[in-house]
């Protein structure tokens, strides 16, 4: 085999493959405990709180995702409990931002004989993507993000033989 022929066979043919995507958080809803011990109602399943003014914060962080101060729990002038004015699903969680990428080349070794070797990287920007903060107003992480559902950048080389 000649050399220009021994360079082509190493560096032509080479296959790269990618998918990227892109996802904006979806919306999830706050909550008050202890509905039906505060309210006395039995038919009351999720009991929103008050929302105060706008909760929205131009940086969120994963310690600090929305206003909290922006939300109370619904009492009337006397004390008692009531229902809240805060509606289902008024804030978003985080988006979601993934890039896989994959490197592959077929190797000839006899007429229907071939070795592949691919190289696969996943999550190549290692780009966390949290989970829904905790909504539950009395909680002590009301509004903070303690978890992700991605994970960390994973690359993986594998080697096929086609017959």
């Amino acid at each position: 085999m000649n050399r220009g022929g021994l360079l082509n066979q190493l560096l032509g043919g080479w296959e790269f493959s990618g998918l990227f995507s892109v996802q904006s958080g979806h919306f999830f809803t706050l909550t008050v405990p202890n509905a039906r011990q505060r309210l006395g109602a039995t038919a009351v399943g999720q009991w929103f709180p008050d929302r105060l003014r706008e909760a929205k914060l131009s940086h969120p962080t994963a310690d600090r995702w929305f206003d909290t101060t922006a939300f109370a729990i619904p009492r009337n002038p006397d004390g008692s409990f009531r229902l809240g004015n805060a509606g289902r699903g008024i804030l978003s969680g985080d988006g979601a931002f993934n890039l896989d990428l994959g490197l592959m080349k077929s190797f000839p070794i006899r007429e229907q004989v071939s070795l592949q070797f691919r190289w696969e990287v996943f999550n190549v920007t290692n780009t966390p993507t949290l989970t829904d903060p905790a909504p539950n107003i009395e909680s002590p992480d009301f509004g903070k993000i303690r978890n992700t559902t991605s994970v960390p950048r994973q690359m993986q080389f594998a080697l096929r033989l086609a017959f």
